[in-house]
Order: structure tokens, then C-alpha cells, then sequence
């Protein structure tokens, strides 16, 4: 086991492996040992075989358990790992890593995603349960089609959720359409929120050039 700073590399064994989509895929490892001075909202880095090493922001942590949601959808070597790996198979990993966490603002919170950027929110959704903040937050999450919809998967959710689906009909309460064509007519006040972003690089761009067109002051963005 290898210490450098806060940081921690240490063995992994899979104990759950699971598909939720098609290409998004629910891992869990046990760890050699437990995590010192994690943040709901950081990443691991996770070696992936062949010298190989992919970043996935953490889904979940508690103990010596670890959890991700990892996208096939590439098809890249962190793709076929995923793909290849089976309960009871051992890696490394690395982790705390990271600097996206949650804000002590006491600002309304609310978090944007697409599809395995849901990830680090999870965790801050727990961290807020916790605190009695959740059910004043809020959740945009956007995908193609409705059997994509991860946020079925989370126990633990925001008080308001608004599920985007761009090819098909949206559920009840949803939105036929993209997380920008729902931010268009979304109220906020620009000084007393909190907007957290979280998906692909052009999804975060996008976000960002409209809330900032409409007068957002605090944004916090992690992209892949």
C-alpha cells in the first residue's frame, strides 16, 4: 500500500457488478481498507488493465466499500474492463482524488446532469439527507430515452426532480427535450444559487453558457 499525502493506492476485489442500461454499468469493490478524509463529490482513479489507469467519480463509499457508475459506451479500454471484469477479480485503485465537493454556502443547491455524471451526486444527496438540506434542492437529469433513467436507481433523491428525455415522451412531471431547454424557464435567483454540473465536456459548455447568460453567479462543473 502506497501513502502520498491524503491519498491512498490500495487493492480492490468486485463483489457487485450490474447492468442499469445497457452501456452504464453499477460497480462495487471492497477495499483493502478504509478511506481517510473523503468528499461526496470526488474520484478514483481505477487501473483498467494493460498499464492502463481511468478516472470514475465515486458513487458511493462506506467502510471499505466503493461504488461507480461506468459508462461502455466508448468502448475504450476503461469500456472493456468493465466489460471483462468479474465479482471476485482484483485491480488497484487510488483515491481521494479531487476538488468537487460541495459547498458550505447554505445557498439553494441545484445539481445538472447527463447520464453517469449523476455519480458524484449521489453521495452530496446523502450528505444532504443528512443534514435536512435535500428536499429544498433540486435535480436535472437528462437522457434519450426513458429506460436511460438511472435516477430510478437512487433511494436517495432531491426534493424536486425533473427528468429531460430528448427522443422520447418524458414520465409525468418530466420534460420532452434537452437540461438547457428545461434551464431556459427555470426560476432561480442568480446570488442564492448553487448550480452543480456534471457530464460531458459539451453538455457542461452548453449549461454553463446559458445559466451564465441568465445571471448565474456560483457554478461548480466537472466534465469527461
Amino acid at each position: 500500500m502506497e501513502r502520498e499525502g491524503g491519498v491512498r493506492k490500495q487493492r480492490a476485489v468486485l463483489v457487485e457488478r450490474r447492468a442499469l442500461t445497457p452501456s452504464i454499468w453499477h460497480l462495487e469493490f471492497e477495499l483493502a481498507s478504509p478511506v481517510e478524509a473523503y468528499a461526496p463529490g470526488q474520484f478514483a482513479r481505477l487501473h483498467v488493465g494493460g498499464g492502463e489507469w481511468r478516472d470514475y467519480s465515486i458513487a458511493g463509499l462506506s467502510g471499505r466499500r466503493v461504488r461507480f457508475l461506468i459508462s461502455t459506451r466508448t468502448g475504450g479500454q476503461g469500456s472493456r474492463f468493465v466489460e471483462a471484469v468479474s465479482v471476485g477479480g482484483a485491480t488497484e485503485v487510488e483515491l481521494p482524488l479531487g476538488q468537487y465537493t460541495l459547498s458550505a454556502s447554505g445557498r439553494r443547491q441545484v445539481f445538472i446532469a447527463t447520464g453517469t455524471g449523476l455519480a458524484p451526486f449521489l453521495p452530496m444527496f446523502e450528505r444532504l439527507q443528512a443534514t435536512g438540506a435535500l428536499d429544498q434542492s433540486v435535480l436535472l437529469f437528462g437522457c434519450k430515452r426513458r429506460d436511460e433513467d438511472i435516477t430510478t436507481e437512487s433511494p436517495v433523491l432531491p426534493g424536486t426532480v425533473i427528468r429531460c428525455v430528448s427522443r422520447e415522451d418524458a414520465p409525468a412531471q418530466g420534460l420532452r427535450g434537452r437540461v438547457t431547454d428545461a434551464l431556459r424557464s427555470f426560476e432561480f435567483d442568480p446570488e442564492d444559487t448553487d448550480f452543480y454540473l456534471c457530464g460531458s465536456s459539451a453538455m457542461v459548455a452548453d449549461v454553463r453558457a446559458l445559466l451564465e447568460a441568465r445571471g448565474a453567479r456560483h457554478l461548480h462543473a466537472e466534465s469527461f
